[in-house]
């Protein structure tokens, strides 16, 4: 049995964590172009952890996007958006 360490907090991934997630980071243009490399890294977050940092990645962008342009967000708050953590299950 292999040990997977969070990257996040770096703590030790149980696999009662049915919805741990592994994030495999590569160039998007070479990816994109066909032309994929052996340049690519992977990592291993723990559910809470991959929700929780990139939800708050993802509303911290949007944040900055609409100060950017100049636009408001009509909904309550912009930390309304919800990232989902998809997993497979053999």
């Amino acid at each position: 049995m292999n040990d997977y360490s969070c990257w996040f907090c770096a703590e030790n991934i149980d696999r009662a964590d049915t919805g741990a997630v592994m994030i495999v980071v590569e160039s998007l243009w070479d990816w994109d172009d066909g032309s994929r490399s052996d340049a690519w890294q992977s990592v291993y977050a723990h559910s809470h952890c991959a929700k929780e940092r990139l939800k708050r990645a993802t509303d911290e962008h949007r944040a900055a996007y609409l100060r950017q342009a100049g636009l408001k967000d009509k909904r309550e708050g912009i930390g309304t958006r919800r990232l989902a953590i998809w997993h497979h299950s053999a």
